[in-house]
C-alpha cells in the first residue's frame, strides 16, 4: 500500500477542474498597475477583475487577454452643473487561460490620449 497525500489544489490541476473549483478570490491590487502585462502562471484558467478610477474624464477602459480586448467599458457625461467633476469608476473582468497574458488599459474616450487613471482595485480568482 502507498499512502498518498493530496490537496484540493493538486487534484483540481490533475483533473483539469472547471474555473472556480478549488480556487478563491485573491486581492492583488498591491501588485497590479495599468498598462503592465501580466502572465497567468497558475497552470489553470483564472478570472481577473479590475476597478479603474477615470479621474473625472470621459474614458474607455479595457482588460486585454493575449492583446485581444475582452472586456470594455466606456463612460461619457458631466454632472448637472456642466463640468466634468463626476467621479467615473469603471470595472472590467475577463478569464485568462493558463499561460495567457492580460493587461488593464485606459484612455480618454474619442481621443485615444492618455490621462490620469488609477487601477484602484484588482482581484483574481486563482
Amino acid at each position: 500500500k502507498t499512502n498518498v497525500s493530496a490537496t484540493v489544489e493538486l487534484l483540481t490541476k490533475w483533473y483539469n477542474a472547471p474555473l472556480g473549483l478549488g480556487q478563491a478570490w485573491v486581492v492583488v491590487s498591491y501588485a497590479r498597475e495599468l498598462d503592465t502585462i501580466y502572465t497567468n502562471t497558475t497552470g489553470r484558467p483564472i478570472q481577473v477583475a479590475g476597478l479603474i478610477d477615470c479621474k473625472n474624464r470621459n474614458a474607455r477602459v479595457r482588460v486585454r487577454v493575449d492583446t485581444v480586448p475582452v472586456s470594455l467599458q466606456e463612460v461619457w457625461g458631466t454632472n448637472t452643473s456642466g463640468t466634468n467633476s463626476v467621479t467615473k469608476t469603471l470595472g472590467v473582468t475577463a478569464i485568462a487561460p493558463s499561460g495567457s497574458t492580460y493587461q488593464y488599459t485606459a484612455d480618454i474616450r474619442n481621443s485615444g490620449g492618455s490621462g490620469e487613471f488609477l487601477l484602484e482595485w484588482s482581484t483574481e480568482l486563482r
